[in-house]
């Protein structure tokens, strides 16, 4: 008797273990999840600029299960679909969505059970430059009689924060009104020499940089009358606070919001050399030089920011 009932015991266990079995089988499952492979380096999503909006494509695939008994029937397919980002992707509950929900019906699916959806639009907000990407999937269990969600941790796509090359920044130098930087090739002027690409930076906020602004002033004599050489002078500052009044009547900087001329980094980091700023105020003239020279008749006013040289042959 004691072994009629121990057997019916492991009978009974069995049998939950195998209803559990069933009840835990997909009527939906993810077959397959990429990302378009223009965004991608190395197998995993580019992100260049953090400081803005990282937008992708993907394409997924989905399949459904075949029904038990004759021929062939498959379960019910419907499904949503969304795009999610997680950190870590086993770690629950820290997820966002990086795309629209994606809706998918049975007429979806091929004779084979399988639905491939293409070209999806995914966008990662800015401030991510790490994690997975995984299918987050909603779909009715059969099998539960309930609409379940699930994430699937098994297929990602892993992010990478790639930064951009930095660009040429050029210079002109004049003789009175000091030095100006920009980012297109320089036009000769009688007022203005060019010196050629002077050192680079980046034109998008990479990671550690900060803006580069550049203030407009005009200068004028003692008697209000503008200078030998021209009225225009130009400064650079890593902070948006207007400077110091300028020397001469009439003379100051503009009110109007500094521009971000481009991206540097307000401390060195490898490959980088600091760029100067000198200053002759009886003259309204400011330098900008990545020698560390100071130049005679000029006050040192210190590092501005650090850039990438121009590579030496």
């Amino acid at each position: 008797m004691k072994n009629f009932k121990k057997v019916k015991t492991i009978y009974l266990i069995l049998t939950l273990m195998f209803v559990g079995i069933i009840a835990s089988k997909a009527n939906v499952n993810l077959t397959a999840l990429a990302v378009n492979s223009e965004y991608l380096i190395s197998g995993r999503l580019s992100v260049s600029n953090p400081s803005a909006p990282t937008k992708f494509k993907f394409r997924f695939s989905l399949s459904r299960t075949i029904l038990p008994g004759a021929g062939i029937n498959y379960s019910n397919g419907a499904a949503t679909v969304t795009l999610v980002h997680r950190y870590s992707a086993t770690l629950e509950g820290n997820e966002i969505s990086v795309s629209k929900p994606i809706s998918i019906s049975n007429s979806n699916y091929n004779n084979g059970g399988y639905t491939d959806v293409n070209n999806s639009e995914g966008e990662l907000p800015a401030g991510i430059q790490s994690g997975s990407l995984l299918i987050k999937l909603t779909y009715y269990n059969t099998d539960q009689n309930k609409t379940i969600t699930v994430f699937i941790p098994q297929t990602v796509v892993n992010i990478q924060y790639n930064p951009p090359a930095p660009v040429p920044v050029y210079q002109w130098t004049n003789n009175n009104n000091g030095h100006r930087f920009g980012m297109t090739i320089p036009i000769t002027s009688p007022i203005w020499n060019s010196r050629g690409i002077y050192f680079y930076a980046h034109n998008v906020q990479v990671q550690g940089s900060v803006p580069v602004y550049e203030f407009e002033g005009h200068v004028n004599d003692a008697e209000g009358q503008p200078e030998l050489f021209g009225d225009y002078v130009s400064y650079y500052s890593t902070s948006s606070q207007i400077p110091t009044v300028l020397p001469g009547l009439g003379s100051g900087w503009s009110t109007n919001t500094p521009k971000v001329l481009f991206y540097a980094f307000p401390t060195q980091v490898e490959g980088t050399i600091p760029v100067y700023c000198y200053s002759n105020e009886q003259r309204n003239s400011f330098l900008f030089m990545a020698t560390g020279e100071k130049p005679s008749n000029f006050t040192t006013i210190g590092i501005v920011f650090y850039a990438y040289p121009v590579a030496t042959n």
